[in-house]
């Protein structure tokens, strides 16, 4: 109202409205009317500005907040805002900071200003505490493995920790290691020294805002193998050198080569062999851990000289080796062991076994054909092998003689008897003379023999032969003499069996075969001693002369046969019956090797014992082998009187035996298979 009046007087005044609120901000136009006191009304429009000029009250609260990943974060005004407000209403809310990184860690201020809906602006404050709870990144290499360096160093390269990152910024990075070697450094390279064994690196990066993080990895030193090698010595009389190697860490393969440097292919086996085949020289082994394929950095070295191994030779004497004519050495060498001895050859005589050789102070070759290596003009300096003697005494022990076939003998004789066409097994190992007589076999089971003399006659008459057997590995101790006739088979198994000749008296022992068709497969060790072996025919050699073709009795070059009478029919080399096989490794004061034909070789303890087959020798195509007292009487004098059939024959399986006799006496029928076992 701004001055209404009436003449008579007013008496009211009213407005149409005279309430606002913030809807009303603004222009808003009112109506006033006036009531005179006669009842008159007039009215009239005013305009009222509704104004709003109180700002919104603000209230904030403080906050903390965490940087991501890539080192930001960021607020918004409600993560600020504790309850402001406004009469009419809020309509913004600004910060003047939302956006925060690495560098703002800590305790930042910001305001936020509110504005009502009618403009009207108030703010406040709030603390934002920045952390930063995210440790660096660290990868660690894988576990390593190594060998330990050949060279003796003990320093190895590690690969380096990877993925070192921080999503402010990485302040230090450390390694630890523990284990045989304990040591520490900064950086991401551990690379240094490291022992024998597993060692753990921790390497730990921190950042900027000290969270630190971890990551390990494994070194493991594996140590390097020590190879070793043991060698067989001179007392096994085998015909080579066999190195077995070994490994300081099991388990292992071998290499074994003439390379000193670098190895060639491994094998399980440790063994090697050296034989007259081989080249002299250096022979070096390396030797590589399965499990972590670590080799050795020096190999062990072995110097071959076969010259100077006992096991290169055959014949080995201190004064002569005398080789007759057609004698030969079929695989091993010939050597003198004293300066003032030699070796002589008769015509035709040979050596010709591979990597044979010949060493003594005087080479004398008596004849043509002779067929050996080129000599090795000196002493043969070996070592010899340990003597065995027999020191047993059989002072007091009781005779026996055996004409039971198949028999089993237990205990120690004196005089040990085996009579005609009996076959025994001993079991005794002390004895004074064992004799067999023709056509005797005897089987030793005791490993250890001590014998005074042995003698085997000779086998059947054109039949079949006499065998000596033995325990395989046995050592035989004569202490005087072996006399060895024709068809006699020594060991025909084939064990390694030594024959030591010798005592503690200072006779000289002898070894003696004599005959024809006869085997001996042993070694002999004679120190003091001569060694005997004269084939059939020794004073009219006609071998070279046989064609083995069927023949005319009066064409027969087969002259002076001493057991085995020729039927001039059509045979070959094995069944000729002149030669006489030695076998094995002889060592003697002399050796003398005569007659129509001795052949000489060494033994393979490498290999397993040859199977004896008797098929294609005489005395198998026969119809039996009997033993029989009535064949013997003077009624029973051809093969007509008692006639004894085999089919088939030979035979690996089932057989018959046909019998016709013009008499009724008893028939002892011995069968041997083609071992020569009864």
């Amino acid at each position: 109202d701004n001055g209404s009046n009436d003449a008579c007087g007013i008496a009211s005044r009213v407005l149409d409205k005279s309430s606002f609120d913030c809807s009303n901000v603004g222009l808003n136009t009112v109506k006033l009317t006036v009531t005179d006191v006669n009842g008159n009304i007039s009215s009239a429009t005013a305009v009222v500005t509704v104004k709003d000029i109180t700002p919104a009250t603000v209230v904030t609260k403080n906050i903390t907040i965490n940087l991501s990943a890539n080192g930001t974060a960021s607020i918004a005004p409600a993560d600020v805002d504790n309850g402001s407000s406004d009469a009419c209403g809020i309509a913004s809310r600004v910060l003047d900071k939302s956006s925060f990184d690495c560098s703002n860690v800590g305790l930042n201020t910001v305001k936020l200003t509110v504005t009502d809906v009618n403009g009207n602006v108030s703010s406040a404050t709030a603390v934002v505490t920045v952390k930063d709870n995210i440790p660096p990144t660290v990868t660690a290499p894988a576990p390593q493995t190594f060998c330990a360096n050949a060279n003796g160093s003990n320093l190895y390269t590690i690969p380096s920790a990877v993925n070192i990152g921080d999503n402010c910024s990485v302040a230090a990075v450390s390694y630890s290691i523990t284990g045989p070697v304990s040591r520490t450094g900064t950086g991401a390279n551990a690379s240094g020294a490291f022992g024998i064994g597993v060692s753990t690196i921790t390497w730990t990066v921190t950042d900027v805002n000290g969270n630190s993080n971890s990551a390990s990895a494994t070194v493991t030193i594996n140590p390097l193998p020590v190879a070793s090698y043991v060698s067989t010595n001179a007392d096994q009389f085998c015909n080579s050198v066999t190195l077995t190697g070994s490994s300081s860490i099991n388990t292992a393969t071998y290499s074994w080569g003439t390379g000193a440097t670098t190895p060639g292919s491994f094998s399980a086996s440790p063994n090697l062999s050296l034989g007259l085949g081989n080249a002299d020289g250096n022979y070096y082994l390396f030797v590589k851990v399965t499990a972590t394929g670590c080799v050795n950095a020096v190999p062990v070295s072995y110097n071959y000289q076969k010259q100077n191994l006992v096991s290169s030779y055959t014949l080995l004497a201190t004064k002569e080796v005398s080789i007759g004519r057609y004698n030969k050495v079929n695989t091993g060498s010939v050597g003198i062991t004293t300066a003032k001895g030699e070796v002589d050859f008769g015509n035709y005589a040979s050596v010709n076994g591979t990597g044979a050789f010949i060493k003594a102070p005087k080479v004398d070759n008596k004849g043509t054909g002779i067929v050996i290596p080129a000599p090795i003009i000196g002493v043969a300096t070996v070592t010899l092998p340990t003597m065995q003697y027999n020191t047993a005494s059989t002072n007091g022990l009781p005779n026996y003689t055996a004409n039971t076939n198949n028999a089993v003998i237990a205990g120690n004789y004196k005089n040990l008897t085996v009579k005609k066409g009996m076959s025994v097994t001993v079991t005794g190992n002390t004895f004074g003379n064992i004799k067999l007589e023709e056509g005797a076999s005897i089987r030793f089971t005791n490993p250890v023999l001590n014998i005074e003399n042995l003698t085997a006659d000779k086998g059947w008459k054109n039949t079949g032969y006499s065998y000596i057997g033995f325990a395989p590995g046995s050592s035989v101790r004569v202490s005087g003499k072996v006399s060895i006739g024709s068809q006699v088979y020594v060991n025909a198994e084939g064990y390694k069996v030594t024959i030591y000749m010798g005592d503690t008296n200072p006779d000289e022992e002898k070894f003696t075969v004599k005959g024809g068709d006869t085997r001996v497969t042993a070694n002999v060790y004679m120190p003091n001693g001569e060694l005997h072996v004269t084939s059939t025919d020794v004073d009219d050699d006609s071998h070279d002369k046989c064609d083995h073709k069927a023949h005319a009795a009066k064409d027969c070059r087969h002259k002076g046969h001493d057991h085995n009478d020729c039927d001039h029919s059509a045979h070959d080399s094995t069944t000729c019956g002149d030669d006489v096989y030695m076998t094995g490794l002889f060592i003697a004061e002399e050796i003398e090797s005569k007659g129509n034909r001795v052949i000489w070789n060494s033994y393979n303890c490498s290999v397993p014992p040859p199977v004896v087959t008797m098929s294609g020798m005489k005395g198998v195509q026969q119809s039996a082998v009997i033993t029989s007292e009535a064949a013997t009487s003077k009624e029973a004098t051809t093969e007509e009187d008692l006639k004894v059939t085999v089919m088939p024959n030979p035979s690996t399986s089932y057989f018959t035996l046909k019998l016709e006799s013009r008499y009724d006496q008893p028939v002892n029928l011995r069968v041997m298979d083609g071992r020569g076992r009864v």
